[in-house]
């Protein structure tokens, strides 16, 4: 059976993680066709590549969590904004034929255009996040 795959990382103070990893399980729960989960501290790169190297009949991903201009970020994120990426220009084209939902800042600006680029079927992202609300 085809499925997707959510990805929800999760950090200790980080309650923009927490928010967007409750939005992915409350996605996952009302989902018709249950995914296959990575979330949590255990979302980071390795066990990203791990789950592609498995094969199976994943058809998308969805991410959950912090994005900059060219990445997704993963669990090992520095505070700073900097550091280890679930995703990012080097690695999305091993999704090529997939297709990619991100509820992520900043992840339409560059990394969007590199995955069309290298053959993702789609990239949907939530708008930018405005200064004036944030």
């Amino acid at each position: 059976m085809t499925t997707w795959l959510v990805v929800a990382p999760e950090r200790a103070n980080d309650e923009a993680l927490a928010a967007t990893a409750w939005i992915a399980r409350e996605t996952a729960a009302r989902a018709p066709i249950a995914p296959a989960m990575l979330t949590g501290s255990g979302a980071v790169r390795a066990a990203f590549e791990q789950r592609l190297a498995e094969g199976g009949e994943l058809a998308g991903l969805a991410f959950f969590g912090h994005g900059g201009e060219d990445r997704l970020f993963d669990a090992d994120r520095a505070a700073l904004g900097v550091g280890p990426a679930i995703l990012d220009h080097d690695s999305v084209g091993r999704l090529r034929g997939f297709w990619i939902h991100a509820f992520a800042c900043w992840s339409g600006k560059q990394l969007a255009a590199d995955a069309l680029a290298q053959g993702v079927e789609i990239f949907r992202r939530p708008l930018r996040r405005s200064s004036s609300i944030w």
